[in-house]
């Protein structure tokens, strides 16, 4: 975890909007992680059925 502390003022906003993207960001890591293999897992597929639809021809 991250720790800072801001002396100057003005910067309590910043502080709170960081923390909050600090907060925010395993969830958002994951959400991203999990499209990325839905991705590759559709692109496995088309290619394997591409690939049977060949030998099938052949």
């Amino acid at each position: 975890m991250v720790n800072f502390k801001c002396e100057i003022k003005g910067l309590n906003n910043l502080e709170k909007k960081i923390n909050k993207i600090v907060k925010e960001l395993p969830q958002k890591v994951e959400e991203s992680v999990e499209e990325v293999l839905k991705n590759i897992q559709g692109y496995a597929i088309r290619l394997e059925k591409r690939t049977q639809r060949r030998r099938h021809f052949n």
